[in-house]
């Protein structure tokens, strides 16, 4: 009976596991890279999340101003309306005016517009 080292090669007798390794560091490299492509799409969403409540904030900051010029407005010409000696016209103007500013049908932008004059 033949042994392996005397007579026989002891090489052929070893088994090459190095296709295995190489497969499975090109799987780990594919996953580390998908990992990273995760992380860059994950990123950019944070950032575009990130302008998104920036410009909300700006918006929501810019409704309430507008909203204060419309409460202003609104003050302004009922207290006009009451003036002794208003001219009928101006008094149904006004209050064309009013209705304008307190329609729930009316947006934001539109009264803000209203009252600017526009």
């Amino acid at each position: 009976m033949a042994t392996f080292g005397s007579g026989i090669n002891a090489q052929l007798g070893a088994i090459d596991y190095s296709p295995i390794l190489r497969g499975a560091q090109a799987q780990a490299q594919g996953i580390l890279a998908g990992g990273q492509g995760i992380a860059r799409g994950i990123e950019s969403m944070g950032g575009s999340v990130a302008n998104a409540m920036e410009k909300y904030q700006e918006q929501a900051k810019q409704n309430k101003q507008k909203e204060a010029v419309v409460k202003d407005g609104i003050k302004f010409i009922e207290t006009m309306q009451k003036l002794p000696g208003i001219s009928p016209e101006l008094k149904q103007m006004s209050g064309s005016l009013l209705e304008t500013l307190h329609s729930p049908n009316a947006s934001l932008e539109d009264r803000f517009a209203a009252v600017q004059g526009e």
